[in-house]
């Protein structure tokens, strides 16, 4: 009788744990080190991890990389060490661990022996947690150096053609390129050019230290980010070098070098949340498929085969999820730089037939979330107000269009786990978020206020007030209010914007739920 009821209680028991739900892993707990405080590597990684149902730990903001501040670096490194044991996954920009922020990194004011002790903290951590996982994000540094000013703003244009010009002779034995090397030598100011250089070689440095990480067993990923580049430049010959050590060691499973940077943490977070990852299928809107974006050095597809894989999200025709993909008709543009020579929009008759598709593909229970990248720095209004005449826009699973192509794939790649296949009411506000900031305000309001503040004299790289920049960003968001209502319908949501930092480039947008 006894065996009998023991049985039972296995059985019992069995049926108890197959009935769980399969993402169980929502009671997890993420330790978060962000790039820096800016909404895309801040907010949204937090605010992610809790729509699909974790709970993120993350040092005080005003401790964090602020604009030109350094972050409190020792701070950073106590914090990890203190509440490592309260989590079960740490994500960790390099970045904010070792310089205190992007930013900081492009200028390396600190020593090799305070860089070494930064990576020694999770060797430590690590022995301290061997069951802990630890997730990286390193940035491969940029082709330039960061913009202030309009002075700093031609040296970033010099110094990037500077880094093409390098590429192209010693790549290619150029000798007009050696010239124009020559040239931009002399031209560049010395101390320029020499911290820039420095910069690149300590941030090399950093790229294997961080490698030796994932071979050493202290990181379990490594997502390697080349920001800002082209195909032609500096960082061809560093990638290079770094691919090597990662093949000789064999750790193309665990490291993954891809254009992008402040999407990473993002989907580091949601990597490590969900492992299992997930299938989607991928529709192409347009016929450019072998596109290169802007600010990237190689083929887009390339950067989403490995972004997908980084996540371990497989391209699956069957999938209920589906990611639509608006690539350019012919030549990426940059709502910020301007429309550049070989871009053409798409007509009024082809977005039509696109959201037609897309219409289509919801109307078979598909999951659809958007990708625009038809452009850099922004959406394409035209496209989400032909959607919005098919079906309530609001029926996107999920909208991506900020900066570049791959920091917009990797921002909606993370939300299309988050989302765990349900657009919630905490989802749709999310989206009309995305849609808001990547589109409404990336691709028009900030380029009116912008044009305002320049008129009266107000340098945008670097606001001194910030108050009346956010006034001016609201009342011009009020005046496209007929957009809004183009893209949202009746039912616009009710939003709030502030600027994170004293520049136009990113805004906090916070919809009413």
């Amino acid at each position: 009788m006894k065996l009998k009821k023991i049985l039972l209680l296995i059985l019992l028991l069995i049926v108890f744990v197959l009935e769980q739900p399969a993402n169980s892993e929502t009671t997890r707990i993420i330790g978060f080190i962000p790039l820096d405080t800016r909404p895309y590597a801040y907010d949204i990684p937090i605010r992610l991890g809790k729509l699909f149902g974790a709970e993120i730990l993350y040092p005080p903001m005003d401790s964090l990389a602020f604009f030109r501040e350094t972050a409190n670096c020792q701070f950073i490194r106590s914090w990890l060490l203190q509440n490592a044991n309260d989590c079960d996954a740490l994500v960790v920009s390099a970045e904010q661990l070792i310089y205190g922020g992007l930013i900081q990194s492009r200028e390396a004011k600190i020593t090799e022996n305070e860089r070494d002790e930064a990576l020694n903290t999770l060797r430590i951590i690590k022995k301290a947690h061997p069951n802990l996982k630890i997730y990286v994000s390193d940035v491969l540094m940029r082709n330039s150096i960061s913009a202030f000013d309009e002075e700093s703003v031609l040296w970033w244009k010099k110094i990037q053609d500077y880094s093409k010009a390098y590429y192209r002779t010693y790549a290619n034995g150029d000798m007009e390129a050696k010239k124009e090397l020559e040239s931009l030598t002399a031209e560049i100011p010395e101390k320029v050019l020499n911290t820039f250089l420095h910069a690149r070689k300590f941030s090399h440095e950093k790229d294997l230290g961080c490698i030796q990480l994932v071979k050493d067993g202290i990181v379990d990923q490594l997502i390697i980010c080349q920001e800002d580049s082209a195909p032609e430049g500096i960082q061809r010959f560093e990638q290079e070098k770094l691919s090597a050590v990662i093949r000789e060691n064999r750790l193309n499973n665990k490291i993954f070098m891809a254009n992008g940077a402040g999407e990473a943490g993002a989907e580091l977070v949601m990597r490590a949340l969900c492992p299992k990852g997930s299938d989607t299928g991928i529709v192409w809107l347009g016929e450019n498929i072998g596109f290169s974006a802007m600010y990237e050095d190689r083929p887009f597809v390339e950067n989403l085969n490995t972004h997908m894989s980084a996540m371990n999200i497989r391209e699956n025709p069957d999938s209920e999820n589906v990611i639509c993909i608006l690539p350019p008709k012919i030549k990426q543009s940059d709502y910020v730089m301007g429309f550049s020579e070989g871009y053409e929009e798409y007509s009024y008759e082809e977005f039509e037939a696109m959201s037609r598709r897309i219409s289509d593909l919801v109307k078979q229970g598909k999951h659809i979330f958007l990708l625009d990248i038809e452009s850099a720095n922004g959406g394409n209004p035209k496209l989400l107000t032909a959607i919005a005449r098919q079906i309530p826009i609001l029926e996107l699973y999920g909208y991506s269009a900020w900066d570049t192509a791959s920091n917009s794939l990797g921002t909606l790649l993370a939300q299309l786990l988050a989302c765990r296949n349900e657009n919630s009411a905490e989802n749709k506000s999310y989206t009309a978020e995305r849609i808001l900031n990547d589109c409404v305000y990336q691709s028009i309001v900030r380029q009116k206020v912008s044009e305002k503040l320049k008129n009266v004299g107000v340098n945008v790289w670097n606001i001194d007030d910030t108050k009346t920049a956010e006034q001016l960003i609201s009342d011009t968001f009020r005046e496209n209010e007929e957009l809004l209502h183009n893209i949202f319908g009746v039912n616009v949501p009710k939003f709030q914007t502030k600027l994170r930092w004293p520049r136009l480039f990113e805004i906090e947008v916070i919809a009413e739920k």
